[in-house]
């Protein structure tokens, strides 16, 4: 599946990187063939506040269509 573009948010506190269980960040560029993701966050007018590397396991992508068409991406 590609992720690139996507919008997700950590499921849990990073508070070294002062972000916090439901910022919403995208998915800027696919790392180590998918096994990482940099990942930029920013505010309502678009300025960057944090970018990072995050591994799958450290993010939820939101999905904004059925399922079943996901599946078939």
């Amino acid at each position: 599946m590609k992720y690139e573009g996507a919008t997700l948010f950590p499921p849990f506190d990073l508070p070294e990187y002062n972000l916090w269980r439901g910022q919403v960040g995208t998915v800027v560029e696919i790392l180590a063939n998918g096994k990482a993701y940099e990942v930029e966050f920013s505010d309502r007018e678009g300025h960057t506040y944090e970018s990072l590397g995050l591994r799958p396991d450290q993010i939820l992508i939101l999905h904004y269509e059925p399922v079943d068409e996901i599946k078939n991406a």
